[in-house]
């Protein structure tokens, strides 16, 4: 039994939400007298994980591999933790697990293979659900789309604004209703809706556009915040639209799992045409 597992990460919220089954693993399944996960983001990211705390008090490097001192076994849950694995899978799933797997193996502990098990499962009873189900239980009958429309900070795609796309897009579709992750009310229209408003948290609240999506048929974004929280095993069977470099990056490389709902267009595409495109087919099967 180790003395501590002490998980970290330096990098977004992203990063933290993909490793969370992974994490989740560990701590079921490695003895140790406690787990902690060091990153520098809200503490709610990962909450619904039992039996981990969490401190931001980073324990090694950012980029630094796994490391065993005194006891303590030091995880790092970043994709480059070992670059020859990233370099050649790239951020997705299974980058991560090749490289759980290799450190896992070091110690003698084997990782459960095959990649569905460790898609994010959230657990949304932790979260602060309950004015956004109040809201959803009125509009269940209302085709929706959720849209992550946030700027992009970590350079996997390319920053525009959404509001002229979204206010084109919400006259023209007035019988949806289109779900906002970011924004303060910038456009003004009965059936655009801001997820603050009804979600009503003081703090992070990635998961809780995460449970909004959940009711969505079409989840738009950019591989990055409320979008990267999306990619979880309630919408796997989702039409699931990523404007980003790549479609492996953009979905944590499960494209190559559920290639039927996720669909792509690289960066230069025309945003508003594609987010049509795909409302006529899932709502109006023309």
């Amino acid at each position: 039994m180790y003395r501590r597992i002490h998980f970290f990460n330096g990098f977004h919220n992203g990063d933290i939400h993909v490793s969370r089954e992974f994490v989740r693993w560990i701590v079921k399944n490695v003895p140790a007298e406690e787990y902690v996960y060091s990153h520098k983001n809200s503490p709610k990211l990962i909450m619904d994980v039992e039996g981990i705390a969490f401190n931001n008090n980073m324990p090694r490097p950012d980029q630094s591999d796994w490391f065993l001192d005194n006891d303590i076994l030091y995880i790092n849950t970043w994709f480059r933790t070992i670059p020859r694995i990233h370099d050649k899978c790239g951020c997705g799933l299974q980058c991560l697990f090749l490289m759980f797997e290799e450190n896992l193996k070091k110690l003698g502990i084997e990782l459960p293979t095959g990649l569905v098990q460790y898609i994010p499962n959230i657990d949304y009873e932790k979260y602060e659900i309950g004015n956004a189900r109040k809201y959803l239980d009125g509009v269940s009958e209302r085709n929706k789309v959720f849209i992550s429309n946030g700027m992009v900070m970590s350079g996997q795609a390319t920053n525009f604004d959404f509001n002229p796309i979204i206010h084109s897009l919400a006259i023209k579709y007035k019988d949806v209703v289109f779900f906002l992750s970011n924004g303060n009310n910038e456009v003004a229209l009965p059936n655009v809706v801001y997820t603050k408003d009804i979600i009503q948290s003081r703090n992070n609240d990635l998961n809780e556009n995460a449970y909004i999506a959940k009711f969505c048929s079409i989840i738009v974004g950019r591989a990055s915040g409320p979008h990267a929280f999306c990619w979880n095993t309630d919408n796997l069977n989702k039409t699931v639209i990523d404007f980003s470099m790549d479609n492996k990056t953009g979905t944590f490389g499960l494209y190559m799992l559920y290639p039927d709902g996720f669909v792509h267009y690289p960066r230069n595409e025309p945003v508003e045409m594609g987010i049509s495109k795909e409302i006529e087919r899932v709502f109006r099967h023309d």
